[in-house]
């Protein structure tokens, strides 16, 4: 891959540059300054207008990161943790070896992320999906009914004991997996 600090463009503010036209021409990292372009040069809290920027990013696929000169890791870091995006300090701007480092680190975390979130845009993508997504409820399903049976010793007043919130997809799997742990686990039937 080659890596220019050649400008492509030039924008009065980062919030003149659109995410989607980013994600168009194929963007899928940015990687940005905390001085005077993520922010005024001393300011220690991300605007609602950069969280807005940002969160336009992910949206569109494409993770923000900071890349800062500090040797000191303090005001970047904690602005970036603020943020929730990563950063890099001490990376000699305009030198490559920081650019390198901060992308690196992105690619690593994107490998681990296409192994936790496969794309299921394909039966084996899907299917993978769908066993991760069980794996998960059942261990949270199985772990809640362990807990409350050393603690009360039955199942049988589980419903007043607890709740479940069902606000996505993958959570409706904790149906059949609670209905598998009561009916041939616990040997309750349907009444």
């Amino acid at each position: 891959m080659s890596l220019s600090p050649i400008p492509r463009g030039v924008y009065s503010s980062i919030y003149s540059i659109s995410p989607k036209a980013l994600a168009d021409r194929g963007v899928r990292l940015v990687l940005a300054d905390l001085d005077n372009t993520l922010a005024p040069y001393k300011v220690t809290q991300p605007s609602p207008e950069l969280v807005a920027w940002k969160e336009a990013l992910s949206a569109n696929g494409i993770a923000l990161f900071l890349l800062s000169n500090s040797r000191k890791p303090g005001r970047a870091q904690s602005f970036a943790e603020k943020l929730g995006i990563p950063c890099q300090g001490h990376s000699g701007k305009p030198k490559k070896a920081g650019y390198l480092k901060a992308m690196e680190r992105q690619a690593n975390a994107e490998i681990i992320s296409k192994q936790l979130y496969p794309a299921d845009n394909h039966r084996e993508g899907k299917s993978l999906r769908l066993k991760q997504q069980y794996f998960f409820v059942s261990a949270t399903v199985q772990s809640i009914c362990r807990k409350h049976k050393a603690e009360y010793g039955t199942l049988r007043n589980f419903a007043r004991k607890h709740v479940i919130q069902i606000n996505d997809t993958h959570p409706t799997l904790v149906i059949p997996e609670l209905m598998r742990i009561l009916l041939d686990e616990e040997g309750y039937g349907w009444e």
